[in-house]
């Protein structure tokens, strides 16, 4: 394993070559492999390769692709996935319009990326600012930080 990163009651590992490896619990798809059943040994993520980070926090996952593009799977109740819903992902999901990506992390209920030349964007439930954009209104997709 190359990093390794836990969420609420679950475990994701970066593995040499860029795949992805998640175990424990997966009620709402946290593991990404397609079910919502609990593993208690690390199970592949399919579809994914090439991944240079990933994010965990909550109940979501996020990933970062050749690119800078990100992939997120889970639980979505406030847009943390950045797909522009609130419907769960069984499965890595592409966050559009999303390129140069170089960090992505996740918070409890939201996600950020940091763009080329320092630009943070955010997504996902804004409790509090956490999102940065000045506001308290959930945001389904990336907003950037001003």
């Amino acid at each position: 394993m190359t990093a390794v990163t836990a969420g609420a009651g679950y475990t994701c590992a970066l593995l040499p070559g860029g795949t992805v490896s998640c175990w424990g619990d997966n009620r709402v798809g946290q593991l990404g492999d397609g079910t919502t059943t609990d593993r208690s040994s690390p199970t592949a993520i399919p579809g994914l390769s090439g991944v240079t980070a990933v994010a965990t926090a909550g109940l979501h996952t996020c990933a970062l692709l050749p690119g800078g593009t990100v992939s997120c799977w889970g639980y979505n109740s406030a847009g943390q996935l950045g797909d522009g819903t609130t419907t769960k992902r069984y499965t890595p999901t592409a966050v559009p319009g999303l390129s140069g990506v170089t960090a992505v992390a996740a918070g409890d209920l939201h996600t950020c990326a940091l763009l080329p030349g320092g630009i943070v964007s955010c997504w996902g439930r804004n409790f509090y600012g956490r999102l940065g954009d000045g506001t308290t209104t959930d945001s389904l997709s990336p907003t950037p930080v001003p």
